[in-house]
């Protein structure tokens, strides 16, 4: 999926767009350092839920200070 929106993004060739990524850190590790993380490969909705249930921990965590 990264690869066919990095192509139609930068309007690349699919060889281009793997060398691109393999130039980068999986995305894989790049979960293990982020404090976050909201998974957008499903539904706009889904993505919504997932945007205010961590807008709310947030605004919790910022209250309690």
């Amino acid at each position: 999926m990264q690869i066919e929106r990095l192509m139609r993004r930068d309007g690349i060739s699919r060889a281009e767009a793997g060398n691109r990524m393999k130039a980068q850190v999986p995305i894989d590790e790049k979960v293990g350092y982020a404090d976050f993380v909201i998974n957008n490969a499903g539904t706009l909705a889904e993505t919504q839920r997932q945007v205010d249930e961590l807008w709310a921990k947030l605004r919790q965590l910022q209250n309690t200070r």
